[in-house]
């Protein structure tokens, strides 16, 4: 049994992540965590001191009041929601921190955290996955799984591999934690931006993906934006995995490669992890 967050902090609830931790509670029984955040109205001057001084800017929010009301209609949902699919729960309610603070500390004591896709670009008023995403994703000390209300639960594996110490740790990482997904079809695609054709440490990377996973396959493509995107687009009910090296490192994601693009389109489920 693993343990997942799902973290609940908007007005629309976070539907298709649930439906990602009833679905994974079917093939083996899991122990999931709501976390109720509050409200995010907007958000003032980055701040740095979140990353020890790394210079990579954390986002401090303004927090808007929400009814005591409206808290029980979000944790009556989430009770009934896991009584119904007999999941076993908990419900951590403690919002006496800035809200990037609580979820650090939460994922430090768990295996997974889940979030939805639409609900943090709202918080954070942005089509950008900037700000407060970007926030809870340098902070998470577990993966992160980011859900869009509306997918397909994943019958195809795509890693995302660029012969990096974090691609390779996000490989790890997917295997060790979402297990029931190893004997699903898996492909270790590698964008060539040299032209030679040739998967880096393609033995070794062969050596280690083919234990964790039975279906496996591997492929190199010319690093072509458009091509990529419309590769993983033509692949039936696929999870994208990816891994970035350091906190700093997840600006990067969403700068140079195609996964920014995915997670804009809020289309398939997305798994990303740090060393």
């Amino acid at each position: 049994m693993k343990k997942i967050l799902i973290a609940i902090a908007e007005n629309k609830l976070p539907e298709g992540a649930f439906e990602f931790i009833r679905q994974l509670n079917e093939i083996n029984p899991v122990l999931v965590t709501g976390v109720f955040l509050r409200e995010v109205s907007y958000y003032a001057e980055p701040i740095m001191s979140y990353y020890g001084g790394m210079g990579v800017p954390a986002y401090s929010p303004e927090i808007e009041a929400i009814s005591q009301e409206e808290i029980k209609k979000r944790i009556q949902w989430f009770e009934s929601s896991c009584q119904k699919n007999n999941i076993e729960y908990r419900i951590h309610n403690d919002t006496d921190n800035l809200i990037v603070q609580e979820l650090e500390k939460e994922t430090r004591f768990a295996d997974l955290l889940i979030v939805s896709a639409e609900a943090f670009y709202n918080l954070a008023e942005s089509t950008e996955p900037q700000g407060y995403l970007q926030s809870i994703l340098h902070l998470a000390e577990c993966p992160v799984l980011i859900v869009p209300q509306k997918f397909q639960f994943p019958e195809n594996i795509i890693f995302a591999y660029d012969g990096s110490k974090s691609s390779v740790y996000a490989i790890k990482q997917f295997a060790y934690v979402l297990n029931e997904f190893c004997n699903k079809e898996a492909v270790v695609v590698y964008e060539d931006s040299e032209g030679e054709r040739k998967m880096p440490d393609e033995v070794l990377i062969h050596e280690l993906a083919a234990r964790h996973f039975s279906a496996l396959n591997f492929l190199t493509l010319d690093k072509d934006l458009f091509r990529l995107s419309a590769w993983i687009k033509a692949q039936k009910s696929p999870i994208l995995i990816a891994g970035s090296y350091g906190r700093t490192g997840f600006s990067e994601i969403f700068k140079k490669s195609f996964i920014g693009n995915i997670l804009k389109e809020h289309k398939l489920p997305v798994f990303i992890t740090h060393k």
